[in-house]
């Protein structure tokens, strides 16, 4: 399966950015530690890092669409393939692990598809300068009424370092 799509800037960004040593780690203890959207998460980096920013009503429109779509078909295909990680269903493990291959392999579209709804709500260049994706990721655990800890602060900030270098 082709996981690239040209015309959609943002997914290039995140397989460019998720490709980076360390950043796998931090999305996936940010995604662990305060239910974040990995896909929204790299979506405020990347608006950021071409310097536009939000403000947490703007995000919230900007990511209706995206979070539904995470919600009804990313999240449950993820706990398919998790489910058929953990537990044998008396399939042989060739069988059962061809399968999760499988689902893996739509989990993964489901998520560039969303990222496709994320990209088309982009804000245009605002040009606004250096903090703004580190900004745009505050507004968004605004937005979900989340509280960081320090050593998520330390995360965020260690993520949007490695993204926009």
């Amino acid at each position: 399966m082709d996981i690239t799509n040209e015309e959609n800037p943002l997914w290039t960004f995140s397989l460019d950015r998720y490709g980076r040593n360390g950043v796998p780690p931090l999305c996936l203890a940010l995604q662990e530690c305060l239910s974040l959207d990995v896909n929204i998460l790299l979506f405020c980096i990347w608006q950021g890092d071409s310097g536009n920013a939000f403000k947490a009503q703007e995000l919230h429109v900007a990511t209706a669409a995206a979070r539904h779509w995470h919600e009804t078909t990313v999240l449950p295909l993820r706990a398919v393939r998790q489910i058929l990680k953990s537990r044998r269903f008396g399939h042989d493990a060739e069988t059962q692990e061809a399968f999760r291959t499988t689902i893996k392999k739509e989990e993964l579209r489901a998520e560039q598809m969303e990222q496709d709804l994320l990209a088309a709500a982009a804000v245009p260049d605002q040009c606004e300068g250096a903090g703004t994706a580190e900004q745009n990721v505050r507004a968004y655990l605004e937005m979900m009424g989340v509280e960081p800890s320090p050593e998520d602060c330390a995360n965020i900030a260690e993520l949007v370092r490695l993204c926009c270098d």
